[in-house]
């Protein structure tokens, strides 16, 4: 029972990853005045249909939840010993629900609520929650690197790594594009959803491969037990 339970908890992950992109890419590209290769997906959640993206956030944020701990028990039924692996996809669960919560301001471009100019509460909640889910899911990505490197799964071991670094990357430009700069301004929100794309990728596939291990190490338990008896029916 507890296996199966476990397992929907990992698909439910999974599932939900790639959900999120997926209604983003179609909410943005059904909205008029938005343009998705400039605008954040965060100014999805503003106007009349902003409730959308809201509630986008927050059912993956929920579904997050539910995948570290489906993360914790996998780890615990394989040679996957990490514990601050889900921990730290938790934390990115968090920081979507934070994100859900906390509207951004508008942006100039667009703009579909009115706004007064002045940075609110709210949107620095907003940011705060972003820069949570961006640093969870970039150090649980290294942490699951290091954890693939000890266990040998080597390619594993840089395909974290990689997907760690490439969330840093964005994450930078990103951030280099809302302070103004304007060789990426342009490319924006492009270069979020590239990240994004990256980020779900990685949390998607990553419960497939634990289970896998899990699996293998199961059989390799019960080979060892077999084994084992019988060496023991010898004597």
């Amino acid at each position: 029972m507890r296996r199966r339970s476990t397992t929907l908890l990992l698909a439910q992950g999974a599932v939900a990853a790639q959900s999120f992109v997926f209604i983003s890419l179609a909410d943005g590209a059904t909205r008029d005045g938005y343009d998705q290769l400039r605008q954040p997906v965060s100014s999805l959640a503003l106007g009349d249909r902003g409730w959308t993206q809201r509630g986008n956030f927050l059912v993956t944020g929920m579904s997050m939840l539910a995948l570290s701990t489906g993360l914790r028990r996998s780890g615990e039924a394989s040679d996957a010993r990490t514990v601050w692996g889900p921990r730290l996809v938790g934390a990115f669960g968090v920081g979507l629900l934070g994100a859900g919560a906390f509207a951004t301001d508008p942006d100039p471009a667009y703009a579909p609520e009115a706004t007064s100019g002045i940075v609110t509460g709210p949107h620095v909640l907003h940011w705060a929650s972003s820069m949570l889910l961006y640093g969870a899911l970039t150090g649980a990505c290294l942490t699951y690197a290091r954890d693939f490197e000890r266990s040998g799964d080597r390619s594993w071991a840089v395909y974290s790594a990689a997907s760690g670094a490439a969330l840093v990357g964005g994450g930078v430009l990103f951030i280099y594009g809302c302070a103004g700069g304007k060789k990426v301004a342009s490319i924006l929100g492009l270069l979020q959803r590239l990240t994004i794309v990256v980020g779900s990728g990685w949390i998607t596939a990553l419960p497939i491969r634990l289970t896998s291990r899990g699996h293998t190490a199961n059989r390799y338990t019960a080979s060892a037990m077999a084994s084992s008896n019988w060496e023991l029916y010898r004597l």
